[in-house]
């Protein structure tokens, strides 16, 4: 398995997650939306979780300024996912998007930007080294999407 296959893969479920949970906004449903906003942030921050602490810093140093730019957007999803929290019906909604584009966004541009260049980069048995770190990583901490 290539890098950006586990990483798509880890992106395909959190983003069904925001696809319901972006229904449920439209629709105008914060009962719904809650609780997709919950089960999306489980399933996100975990994942980010496992980049900062295992994917980010096998990196080669060449890749500091779009790590940083990774980093910058984990905490931006974070600040809304803790806003989220608090909110009442009316702030949640519009909250509740703004999670939404930040997390889509953040999924496409890490896909696109980082991983693509990542699995250029990475000879084939440290791709399957850092994939299996990762796995590992997911398996002691709950919660992870897989």
């Amino acid at each position: 398995m290539k890098l950006a296959e586990y990483i798509g893969g880890e992106h395909r479920r959190i983003e069904e997650t925001l696809d319901a949970l972006i229904e449920a906004l439209h629709g105008g449903d914060a009962t719904t939306a809650l609780e997709l906003f919950r089960t999306a942030w489980r399933r996100a921050e975990p994942h980010f979780q496992a980049e900062e602490q295992v994917l980010f810093p096998a990196l080669p140093a060449g890749f500091g300024k779009l790590v940083a730019k990774m980093e910058e957007q984990h905490a931006q999803v974070r600040e809304v996912a803790a806003e989220l929290e608090g909110a009442g019906a009316v702030d949640f909604i519009a909250l509740g998007r703004r999670f939404h584009a930040l997390l889509q966004h953040h999924l496409i541009e890490e896909e696109r930007d980082l991983i693509a260049l990542a699995g250029r980069f990475l000879e084939r048995p440290s791709e399957r080294e850092l994939i299996e770190a990762l796995e590992r990583y997911s398996k002691v901490n709950p919660g992870q999407s897989r």
